[in-house]
């Protein structure tokens, strides 16, 4: 990003939220008119794990704005561009081929669920099942047409699409002997495409699904979050498995390199193009905790600005 488009943004759509015991860092700074020296701070994301000092400066009367220093302790391992490239071109390919097994799965659905039309919670499912490829194949329409980022928002209950998640991938973990739980605190509606979002949410979760033994935990909570005067609606899928060590970064760009991984990266690029943000936190023998933030729709308007005086 150049930095004539930084002026007038959010902190946070530049950088990664600064969060110190899950408060913003810069809106206390702000609120406060203390600077603020943060050692030692990790900037996570899919494909680099960086170490660093913050200093956090009130600029202006009335701590109207901040100065952000960021001094880069280790640099983290990125993925390379032709790999990036590549997955393109397999990506499109996937999605050509997978229209005629996708058409053959739905007609199966229909019939079991014609024949099986006694069966309530079959039923359900097929017709759950029935609904989700009928939407897939339209995503796979627009991909091809090189539209999906046209694809429209609309308000969407976030409660409502962890609760399809939760059936969906119910068999899944039971099959494998993973305990789950959900719990549905107050979020208030987000302006997003909603199928995009919940893709990305499945993806998560079939992650962690793959990477658990029997006898682990997948939690998944979801509730409001107010940073400043900006409200958040959030998503939190944490795991008992045995997370990463503080270099964390470089395991998942070793497995990108390696052609896996990529579910986590796109999940990234599906909740930024929504206007969120997606978090990791793990640690070796800690689990790891994934955190998805969506604007709500109620959400303040101040602007708070790195630099402003």
């Amino acid at each position: 990003m150049a930095p004539v488009e930084v002026i007038g943004k959010k902190y946070h759509k530049v950088i990664p939220r600064i969060l110190v015991n899950d408060r913003d860092a810069v809106v206390s700074v702000l609120k406060s008119g203390r600077p603020v020296t943060i050692r030692g701070y990790y900037f996570s994301n899919i494909t680099s794990h960086l170490k660093a000092d913050v200093q956090i400066t009130p600029r202006g009367r009335e701590a109207a704005g901040a100065e952000v220093r960021i001094s880069l302790k280790h640099s983290g391992e990125r993925v390379g561009s032709e790999k990036l490239i590549d997955a393109g071109k397999n990506a499109i390919a996937f999605v050509h081929s997978v229209r005629n097994p996708l058409n053959a799965i739905k007609g199966a659905v229909i019939y079991l669920r014609k024949k099986y039309s006694q069966e309530n919670i079959l039923v359900e499912f097929a017709s759950l099942i029935e609904t989700e490829i009928g939407r897939l194949d339209d995503f796979i329409s627009k991909f091809l047409s090189a539209s999906s980022t046209e694809a429209p928002s609309t308000e969407t209950s976030v409660n409502d699409l962890l609760k399809k998640v939760e059936l969906l991938t119910s068999f899944q973990a039971r099959l494998r002997k993973i305990r789950t739980s959900y719990s549905y605190g107050e979020a208030p509606p987000v302006v997003v495409n909603p199928f995009q979002v919940e893709q990305a949410i499945l993806n998560v979760v079939n992650n962690a699904i793959e990477a658990l033994g029997p006898e682990d935990e997948i939690s998944v909570r979801s509730g409001q979050r107010v940073f400043g005067e900006e409200e958040y609606t959030f998503i939190e899928i944490s795991d008992t498995g045995p997370g990463m060590s503080q270099h964390g970064g470089r395991e998942l760009a070793s497995r990108l390199k390696n052609g896996k991984g990529f579910g986590l990266m796109i999940t990234r690029e599906i909740i930024m193009q929504n206007g969120g943000q997606f978090e990791i936190t793990t640690g070796k023998g800690l689990g790891t905790l994934i955190t998805i933030l969506l604007p709500a729709k109620s959400a303040g308007t101040m602007e708070r600005t790195l630099g402003a005086n």
